[in-house]
C-alpha cells in the first residue's frame, strides 16, 4: 500500500519496540533505516522538534524520505501489520483524541472531514488560519512545511495530508 522509505529513530537507552519494528519490517520486506540518535546529533535536534522534546514519545517511526508523510510515536510491529498487511487489522487501532488541522480553502481537508464523519470517527477541527500558533506548530512538526490536512492522534501519530487510504488502514475503518 505505502511504498515510501521508513525511518526508525531511537536512543540506545530507549529501545522498547525497536526490535519488533525491525523484525516486522524485514518480514514485510519494507525499506527501513534505523537511526541511533545518539550517533546522529543533527537528526537528534530535528526529531526532538517533532516530538516537542518529549523523549517518552520515542522511538519514532517516520514514513517518507524527501517528503515526510507522517510519523508514529513509540510504534510496535502491529502498526506495520495494520499499515502494510494483507488484511485490515482492528486489534491495534488508535483510540485516542484526534485533531484535524485544516484551512477553510482546502479541498482535501473537506474530503477527509466528510470521510471521518461518514465512518463515525470523532475529531476536533483546528483551522490553522484562526488558531494562534497552529500554523507554526505544523511547520515545526512537519520539518518545514505548512501542510493541511494534518491529523494528530494524541500520543500516537501525526500524519501530513494522509489521504483516505492511509487513514482507513490506520484507523482500521472502511
Amino acid at each position: 500500500m505505502l511504498h515510501e522509505r521508513l525511518f526508525l529513530y531511537y536512543y540506545p537507552d530507549r529501545t522498547d519496540g525497536v526490535s519488533d519494528i525491525v523484525e516486522t519490517a524485514r518480514q514485510y520486506k519494507l525499506d527501513l533505516l534505523s537511526v541511533n540518535l545518539k550517533d546522529s546529533p543533527d537528526r537528534q535536534a530535528e526529531v526532538l522538534e517533532w516530538v516537542d522534546s518529549d523523549r517518552d514519545l520515542l522511538p519514532l517511526l517516520r514514513i517518507g524520505d524527501e517528503k515526510m508523510r507522517g510519523y508514529f510515536f513509540a510504534p510496535r510491529g502491529s502498526l506495520l501489520i495494520r499499515l502494510f498487511g494483507d488484511t485490515l487489522d482492528h486489534r491495534a487501532a488508535p483510540n485516542g483524541h484526534l485533531k484535524l488541522f485544516t484551512t477553510s480553502t482546502c479541498g482535501a481537508c473537506r474530503m477527509l472531514k466528510q470521510w471521518l464523519t461518514t465512518v463515525g470517527q470523532e475529531f476536533e477541527e483546528v483551522d490553522i488560519g484562526e488558531v494562534d500558533g497552529a500554523a507554526e506548530d505544523l511547520i515545526r512538526w512537519s520539518g518545514g512545511r505548512r501542510v493541511v490536512p494534518t491529523v494528530e492522534f494524541e500520543g500516537t501519530a501525526r500524519l501530513f495530508n494522509p489521504g483516505i487510504p492511509l487513514m482507513s488502514r490506520y484507523l482500521a475503518k472502511r
